[in-house]
């Protein structure tokens, strides 16, 4: 093998003189002169020999480097690729977006957000019912704020409430901003609400009322859970939930709601607080005398029992009553509908009447469960005196 290196002197003065040696480069070339540091010429082949194999470590290393830079850029390059390619539609993305143990869900539990199985439940039914049909094979890329208007316009123009076009783009919303923060998409398209006056609830008059309770309904527990509503503008879950030890003597305890969709019990109301609700003596009367054909009457017995010691009436069959009454006393299914009255319609009716009653707002809160978050549920003593003033009121609604 050729020699690397070429060894030749330099005198100094009064000094023995030093080995220098021509390095050959890797371009075939001698290079510059370079100092061994030795007199010896062992001592400076040895030097060379390792300076040599230095050289080429060095440069093997950085070749190395070179091809890992090179490969890494690759890496990234394919990365980007391949993230630039991954679009997803809607109906792929939103798979189990919001169930229990999924990332919405666990991210508002973990942050201290109230958040329950029910909501899950919930806006899992208007994904399915509502969004997916019309955006679930689009593209998550392919989505503008086109799609998301007319899908807002279209569900307005079908007469659809305005609280229940939002509770649609209120399911869009966080699946498009998780979209955004995984950067699927680079830009989460403006997603504008509908106004709430899209489609207003109307309430029965006080003439209505007094008709719906003087004819023959077909289900007393319906025509007692109706009653209930009337006079203390509670949800219908919220009824169906009560167990006979919650009524307490003229207060219902309002602490859990029974979840239509499910079938389940769901612990704690919509606004996360229990409360107590006063009812008049009226109510009182036919809700003991539903106890006394509970055919279970236990304490944690339904008061709107039905065939099943675990499961109360189903909600279908309280409604269904309420609109075969409506129809007895003139007001058909068309009106029905033009007017959008349901079973939610004698919260708004009871709310209406307490407030032009002039009962103060921090008191009707207390009842209907209106709170605020300087309310609490024990802002009112809980005695009769302490509601004498909504007694009244309830006291002449069913004459």
């Amino acid at each position: 093998m050729a020699r690397q290196f070429t060894l030749f002197t330099r005198k100094r003065k009064n000094l023995p003189p030093l080995f220098y040696a021509y390095i050959k480069q890797a371009d075939g070339s001698r290079g510059k002169p370079v100092n061994t540091g030795h007199t010896l010429k062992e001592a400076a082949v040895k030097w060379c020999e390792e300076e040599i194999s230095r050289r080429e470590t060095d440069r093997i290393r950085a070749e190395l480097e070179t091809e890992r830079a090179a490969l890494a850029a690759e890496r990234k390059a394919l990365v980007i690729q391949k993230e630039s390619e991954f679009n997803p539609t809607f109906r792929e993305f939103s798979e189990g977006f919001y169930s229990w143990e999924g990332h919405w869900s666990t991210n508002k539990r973990s942050t201290g957000k109230r958040i329950s199985e029910r909501q899950c439940r919930e806006k899992t039914a208007i994904l399915n019912k509502t969004v997916l049909p019309v955006l679930g094979d689009v593209h998550l890329k392919d989505i503008t704020r086109d799609h998301i208007d007319g899908f807002r316009n279209d569900l307005f123009r079908r007469g659809y409430a305005g609280n229940t076009i939002n509770a649609a783009l209120s399911v869009i919303r966080p699946i498009l901003e998780r979209a955004e923060d995984l950067k699927i998409i680079t830009s989460m398209p403006r997603v504008e609400r509908a106004a709430l006056n899209c489609k207003r609830k109307d309430i029965f008059t006080m003439e209505e009322l007094h008709a719906l309770f003087a004819v023959q309904w077909g289900d007393f527990r319906a025509y007692v859970a109706n009653m209930a509503a009337a006079s203390s503008g509670c949800r219908r879950g919220e009824l169906l939930a009560l167990h006979i030890q919650d009524v307490q003597g003229d207060f219902l305890h309002i602490s859990k709601s029974w979840d239509e969709v499910s079938r389940s019990m769901s612990y704690g109301t919509k606004s996360g607080r229990a409360r107590y609700v006063i009812i008049p003596k009226k109510v009182q009367h036919e809700i003991a005398r539903l106890i006394e054909i509970n055919p279970f009457g236990r304490p944690d017995s339904f008061v709107f029992f039905s065939t099943l010691p675990d499961k109360p009436i189903e909600s279908k069959i309280v409604t269904r009553e309420l609109y075969r009454a409506m129809r007895k006393i003139g007001i058909p299914e068309r009106e029905r509908g033009r007017r959008n009255l349901t079973f939610h319609s004698w919260r708004h009716l009871f709310n209406s009447i307490l407030v032009n009653a002039r009962i103060p707002a921090e008191k009707i809160r207390t009842i209907t469960g209106h709170l605020t978050p300087e309310m609490t549920a024990h802002y009112f003593k809980l005695s009769v005196d302490g509601y004498g003033d909504i007694r009244k009121v309830q006291d002449g609604l069913f004459g």
